[in-house]
C-alpha cells in the first residue's frame, strides 16, 4: 500500500499540466518511499531472523542486523530538509492555502490516521497506555491493522487532494 501511494502520487505528477502541481506530487512521493522503508525496518525483514521464538516467529531488528542503521535518521532528516526547502522554495504554500480556503485539505482522513498511529503506538506499548491487549498476538494484530488502517487514510487523503488540483 505505502509503494503504491508513492506511484501513486509520481503518477498525479505525470497527469499535471501545471509545473507547481507536478512539483507537488514528486514532492509528497519520497514520504511513501520512506514509510515503506520503515515498515520493512530499512531492510532488515529480507534478512534472515535474528531470532526465533515459538510464541512469536521470527523476529528482525533494523538496529541489530543492519550496519547502516545508525546513519538512518541522519539522512531522514537530510531529506526532510530538502523536501521542505523544496516545499517552501518551489511555492507550494500557497496551494495549501488555497486548498485550505475551498475546504479541500482532507482534515477528516488524516485527523483519522493519526489516531490510527496512536492507536498502533498503544499497542506496541510506546504510550504507556493499556489497551487491555495482553496477548501478545492479539497487540500485534491490533497494532499492524491500526497502521494499515492509517495508511489507507493518507492514501484517501492524497486521492482527495488530487481531485481538487485544479484550484492551483
Amino acid at each position: 500500500m505505502l509503494i503504491s501511494g508513492g506511484l501513486l502520487a509520481l503518477r498525479y505528477a505525470q497527469t499535471q499540466t501545471a509545473a507547481q502541481l507536478r512539483t507537488f506530487w514528486r514532492l509528497m512521493a519520497p514520504v511513501w518511499f520512506v514509510l515503506a522503508a520503515r515498515e520493512l525496518s530499512w531492510g532488515a525483514c529480507f534478512l534472515p531472523p535474528y531470532e526465533m521464538a515459538a510464541d512469536t516467529g521470527p523476529r528482525y531488528s533494523s538496529t541489530v542486523q543492519l550496519w547502516y542503521r545508525p546513519m538512518v535518521p541522519y539522512v531522514l532528516s537530510a531529506l526532510l530538509a530538502v523536501l521542505l526547502l523544496r516545499f517552501v522554495w518551489t511555492g507550494q504554500v500557497p496551494f495549501l492555502a488555497t486548498l485550505w480556503k475551498r475546504r479541500a485539505v482532507p482534515c477528516v482522513e488524516l485527523v483519522c490516521a493519526v489516531i490510527c498511529m496512536l492507536a498502533s503506538g498503544a499497542a506496541e506499548g510506546k504510550l504507556y497506555v493499556d489497551l487491555g491487549l495482553d496477548v501478545h498476538w492479539v497487540a500485534q494484530n491490533f497494532e499492524e491493522l491500526s497502521e494499515t488502517g492509517a495508511y489507507l487514510l493518507v492514501l484517501m487523503a492524497q486521492r482527495r487532494v488530487f481531485f481538487h488540483c485544479d484550484v492551483a
